[in-house]
């Protein structure tokens, strides 16, 4: 039996299945999803390496969803090497999108110390350079 992962949850499911019977994704839909999308998704992927290199592809070509989705990212991980790829990430995002600013702002207040210092860092670099 060859199997595969759902693209949304992660979890084993038999090849040819279309729906995923763990989250109840309808699996032929994921080829329809934009590369955006598709990285966005990649965010919930088990392996940590999968997830940093999704969220420098965002870092690089995301948009106003890609910067909510690491903003949220940014509160629920505890990884604190993924958590500085989302900071880099924003931070990169910021010079397109007033969004990602806001939430290096609010990841200033992060509860671990080394994002919040690395935050207040981009964010004052950046200013620095607009002077």
């Amino acid at each position: 039996m060859t199997a595969f992962f759902c693209p949304r949850c992660w979890k084993e499911v038999e090849e040819g299945c279309r729906v995923c019977p763990n989250c109840g994704y309808e699996i032929d839909s994921f080829d329809s999803l934009s590369y955006e999308e598709k990285m966005i998704s990649a965010l919930n992927h088990s392996v940590d390496e999968f997830r940093i290199n999704a969220i420098n592809v965002l870092g690089r070509i995301g948009g106003e969803r890609a910067v909510e989705a690491l903003r949220k990212l940014a509160w629920k991980e505890n990884s604190v090497p993924i958590l500085l790829e989302v900071v880099k990430a924003l931070h990169s995002l910021s010079r397109e999108f007033e969004s990602a600013k806001n939430a290096l702002k609010e990841l200033e207040r992060h509860r671990a110390r080394v994002v919040a210092e690395r935050a207040k860092e981009l964010l004052e670099q950046t200013f620095n350079n607009f002077q």
